[in-house]
């Protein structure tokens, strides 16, 4: 199996651009599995019908795979979730805006 899930990281770090503020909204709201494997069905059915980013994971992916790729030894399993949710919220923080109108609404 592809490894979608390093190659999922490494798009959303190397190529923000790719995903438009709805997307990083969804990404931020989405509940991730804690299995791998189950974290990498969920990206491929996330990105599938956004055509540039489906596109974009697909050919990293197969990029990765190539011989000395310099891949890093696998990581634990509980650390998959952890990662992405860090990765998505460092690389796609809430716009100013929205989280003031939160903390207002919240204060209500």
């Amino acid at each position: 199996m592809s490894d979608y899930f390093e190659s999922f990281i490494q798009l959303i770090k190397q190529q923000p651009e790719l995903f438009t503020e709805e997307d990083r909204e969804s990404l931020r709201q989405q509940e991730w599995s804690k299995d791998k494997d189950d974290i990498e069905n969920e990206i491929m059915e996330w990105a599938k019908p956004k055509l540039p980013i489906y596109t974009a994971l697909t050919d990293l992916s197969i990029t990765n795979r190539l011989p000395g790729d310099g891949k890093a030894p696998p990581r634990k399993e509980e650390e998959y979730q952890p990662l992405l949710q860090n990765t998505i919220h460092r690389c796609f923080p809430k716009p100013e805006n929205q989280s003031k109108s939160s903390a207002k609404a919240k204060a209500k």
